[in-house]
């Protein structure tokens, strides 16, 4: 994931994968309502140059079918962000 570098970013990165570790803590589905917490009602997921989804009712359901496909999944906290050209890479 790569974003704009504000103030702040490392820590919205970070933010975005506690949540994402969180969801296979759970049994509850996932929500529109909490992507929109995370992501634009417009937000897109692009993954090695390629769009993997857009909007709020694909990224809903991309975040759940991961959870059906993957028994677990973690994103090891805390982890190192990389600045480069104005670019935050974790």
């Amino acid at each position: 994931m790569s974003m704009s570098v504000n103030r702040g970013s490392g820590a919205i990165v970070r933010r975005m994968h506690e949540w994402g570790n969180a969801l296979f803590e759970r049994t509850d589905a996932v929500t529109e309502a909490e992507v929109l917490e995370r992501w634009t009602d417009d937000g897109q997921m692009i993954v090695n140059g390629q769009l993997k989804c857009a909007g709020v009712g694909a990224l809903t359901k991309h975040f759940e079918e991961i959870r059906k496909k993957l028994k677990r999944a973690r994103v090891q906290l805390p982890y190192a962000t990389l600045v480069e050209n104005g670019t935050a890479a974790a």
